[in-house]
């Protein structure tokens, strides 16, 4: 769980992947809460002393939280349009940051998408939310690599971009080696 605070003995956190509306997790003992950050609304128990510092602390962080789950969101949609760009082109050009976090995105895809079956095509169109980018993965872009565990992807730096100096790299799927 990726805690964004820790005082008193309580830890904040907050999921990258989660549902909406906006909110984050507390722990404290063996108690966990879940807040959300515009109403204040509580699920779960917690102590009276506990949840009072919550609250607090909610207080003086709300517009930081708020910023980091639309952050949050954004980067789902960012890694969503590369993986599309990526399954249709089959290349692209990105920073290298992106470009590793894009990796670990779209090889889980290529992994789930051997299967074939009509609950990968459901799972792989909620995640890319593209008909023809899904039809593309499962259908062709996938059988490719069913004999292979992993490594679907290559990333290699390309330049540094002008302007603010951003390591670029191309990342594309890799072609089956011949078999001999």
């Amino acid at each position: 769980m990726p805690a964004i605070s820790k005082f008193l003995g309580i830890i904040i956190a907050m999921y990258r992947d989660e549902h909406n509306p906006p909110h984050f997790h507390a722990i404290y003992q063996d108690y966990e809460i879940s807040v959300d950050i515009q109403t204040g609304l509580v699920n779960g128990q917690m102590s009276k002393r506990a949840l009072k510092m919550i609250f607090e602390w909610l207080d003086l962080h709300k517009e930081e939280l708020l910023q980091d789950w639309n952050l949050a969101q954004d980067r789902k949609a960012l890694l969503k349009n590369m993986s599309i760009a990526l399954v249709e082109n089959e290349k692209i050009e990105t920073t290298s940051e992106k470009a590793k976090e894009l990796r670990r995105f779209i090889e889980k895809l290529i992994t789930k998408s051997r299967d074939a079956d009509f609950n990968t095509h459901r799972y792989v169109f909620a995640k890319l939310r593209n008909k023809e980018a899904t039809k593309k993965l499962i259908n062709e872009v996938a059988p490719k690599y069913v004999g292979r565990n992993g490594g679907y992807t290559s990333i290699k730096r390309t330049r540094i971009r002008r302007g603010d100096a951003a390591q670029l790299a191309k990342i594309s799927l890799i072609e089956k080696k011949e078999e001999k």
